[in-house]
């Protein structure tokens, strides 16, 4: 095993966590503590809810991540740190990083608050369509309850060959020909709350 790749890891952990994944922290570098420090790094939950840790509040306003144990025993399993990304990561404040954001459809008030939060969270926003244009955040509530209202709305969403939706606005046309994914508001809120990024198939 080797040794040290958790130095100036200082992780806060929920009660729950196994002895031996504490032992593990320790006999790699790292730094267990039952409660929150000025020095604290991460936290550390055994299952997918931030509930379980009692600072977890504290820690999102510091933009610190929260872990799950699996994290930590896939690391000594590869002798490496591994991307604290996916299904063991509980609060990533980063969630967005490496995306690059525009969007269509918002009020301009919406608008400056959904590129605030990108930012925030590591992603960039542009308010132009580009060529490195990721992901287009679409002023819908949702998708699936744009199609019961309309039900030509998600069909074209899904079907590009097909017309675009009804309101659809050049951008999201543009978007829609580039094959470039389309996100609804409903897509964006599950990311935050949940700490996770969703599939960018989840709406397009």
């Amino acid at each position: 095993m080797k040794r040290g790749f958790f130095d100036g890891f200082v992780f806060v952990v929920s009660s729950d966590v196994p002895e031996d994944v504490r032992s593990l922290i320790c006999i790699c570098g790292g730094v267990v503590s039952g409660l929150m420090k000025a020095s604290t790094t991460h936290g550390l939950v055994v299952g997918r809810s931030q509930e379980d840790l009692p600072c977890a509040a504290e820690l999102r306003g510091l933009r610190l991540p929260i872990l799950r144990t699996s994290w930590v025993r896939a690391c000594v399993a590869a002798s490496r740190l591994l991307p604290m990304k996916g299904s063991h990561v509980v609060y990533d404040p980063y969630l967005f990083e490496g995306l690059r954001f525009t969007t269509t459809l918002l009020p301009r008030n919406l608008k400056e608050q959904f590129a605030a939060l990108i930012v925030f969270l590591g992603g960039s926003y542009s308010p132009q369509l580009t060529t490195w244009t990721d992901v287009v955040l679409v002023g819908v509530r949702s998708f699936k309850q744009k199609e019961k209202d309309d039900p030509t709305a998600a069909d074209g969403v899904r079907r590009r060959d097909l017309s675009m939706p009804a309101g659809c606005s050049a951008k999201w046309e543009e978007a829609l020909k580039r094959s470039v994914p389309c996100v609804d508001v409903e897509w964006f809120e599950t990311c935050i709350t949940t700490g996770r990024l969703q599939p960018l198939s989840f709406c397009s």
